[in-house]
């Protein structure tokens, strides 16, 4: 974002599938808040903000609110497209235990390097690595984490793109897992867009669907 710039987006619709002995399936109506500190540096703040939690693991049905994650983002340099260098930027987030007592799940940093690359065929990839926290038995572990997206426009408002991560989303929301998936981004103004994927777990700890639908304005 630019200096000075503001950016709401919200998820009204997101649904988690079950993940075997980790957690039930979830609904959540979660938000992000983006300001822009300076022209290369960003705060945001995170939260799967309502969230509805079915019986499982020994316990009831379950409605709350998620976990805050604070988080900024710096962006480092611009893509270099004659020497294939990508567009570089840097990640730091915590995730507090601010939220209700049921979705705590402690306090749980995290780092990401952020590249992207124009590809051929209008083609864009998008790709994170980093490293970040869950909580286990013996309390909280590191764990690597890999984020990805191609993306290709159909026109100059409408997007589709596939997608997946390793171990944890863009935005911190649920258990360690693989998922890969697609979805699609809509324009119908120069800042507003209306977005949804689908994802599907890739290993038996994975969710078996995930679903998401929502929209962000820029001012």
């Amino acid at each position: 974002l630019p200096r000075g710039g503001v950016y709401v987006e919200t998820s009204p619709v997101f649904f988690t599938g079950a993940i075997a002995t980790i957690q039930p399936q979830t609904f959540n109506a979660e938000w992000l808040l983006r300001l822009g500190l300076t022209d290369r540096m960003e705060f945001r703040l995170f939260s799967g903000g309502v969230t509805w939690q079915a019986a499982g693991l020994g316990a009831g049905a379950t409605t709350g609110f998620s976990a805050l994650t604070v988080d900024t983002k710096i962006h480092l340099w611009e893509e270099n497209r004659d020497w294939f260098l990508p567009a570089t930027g840097f990640e730091a987030f915590v995730q507090t235990p601010w939220g209700s007592p049921a979705f705590d799940a402690g306090t749980q940093p995290g780092a990401m390097m952020l590249f992207r690359n124009t590809l051929f065929w209008g083609l864009v990839a998008e790709y994170n690595v980093g490293i970040a926290a869950d909580s286990s038995q013996q309390g909280y572990v590191p764990i690597d984490v890999v984020q990805w997206a191609i993306t290709k426009p159909l026109s100059d408002d409408f997007q589709i793109f596939v997608h997946g991560f390793q171990n944890e989303s863009a935005l911190p929301r649920v258990s360690a897992q693989t998922v890969v998936g697609g979805g699609f981004v809509w324009f119908p103004s120069d800042r507003l867009s209306v977005f949804g994927n689908w994802g599907a777990g890739t290993d038996r700890s994975g969710p078996a669907t995930t679903f998401q639908l929502g929209c962000a304005g820029a001012f």
